[in-house]
Parts: C-alpha cells; structure tokens; sequence
C-alpha cells in the first residue's frame, strides 16, 4: 500500500499529451507515477485489491489499496486524452479499467501507460 495524493495524480494525468492517435498506442512520452510501471504490476495491484476497496488510516495517514494508484493514474490519462481529441465518454472508471486490464494481460511487459494509450487509440478508431 502506498500513500498518496488523489488531486496530485489526476493532475499528473492531465499533463501528459500525445500528438496523434497513432501515437496514443505507440509512445506514452514524459510518464510520471503509476503509468510508468509494467502491466504486470497493474495487474497483480488488482488482484490483491481488497473486495471492498476501502482505505486504511495509520498513523494519522490514509493509505489506499495499488490498485487505486493504477486507476487513478488511467483515469487522469484517459480524461486528459478526452479534452485533447474531443472524445465522447463511452465508458465509466469500471470500464476502462476492465479494457485496461483484459490489454494488459496479453502485454505484461508494457507500461500502464502503453496500456492507457492504446484505450484512447481504440477510441479514436471508433469515433
């Protein structure tokens, strides 16, 4: 478990750009956070996720399950990715976590950031 800041990971989210759709998929660019990790840590992050989702205090300090790291950090992508390519929501944080995962578990090598590329590749395909 990590500690961390929700309104800190959004806006690192919301940072980072690509220049085309094609790019989406292929280079991520400046990575900061959770992005820059391999799938397969997304993917066990997930899988010892506690099925209630809840945090935990310390100390004085709330900690959240790595899963929610991960989410956040796709999330923030995707809705930057949003405003940059003036993408309609298609999807709720459930859904895309679900595409994120199922493209992740064929790439355990790739960065999260790979992964959140090429959600927003798929949905510019669609569009």
């Amino acid at each position: 478990m990590r500690r961390a800041s929700l309104p800190l990971l959004t806006a690192v989210g919301l940072l980072i750009g690509h220049a085309s759709a094609a790019d989406a998929a292929e280079d991520p660019g400046w990575v900061v956070g959770e992005g820059g990790h391999s799938c397969g840590d997304f993917i066990l992050a997930l899988r010892q996720h506690a099925a209630d989702g809840q945090s935990y205090n310390h100390g004085g300090a709330n900690f959240l399950p790595e899963s929610d790291l991960y989410e956040q950090w796709i999330w923030g992508y995707v809705s930057a990715q949003s405003f940059r390519y003036h993408l309609k929501a298609r999807s709720d944080g459930s859904g895309i976590t679900l595409w994120v995962a199922h493209w992740c578990e064929s790439h355990g090598d790739e960065s999260v950031a790979s992964a959140a590329g090429a959600f927003v590749a798929h949905l510019l395909n669609e569009k």
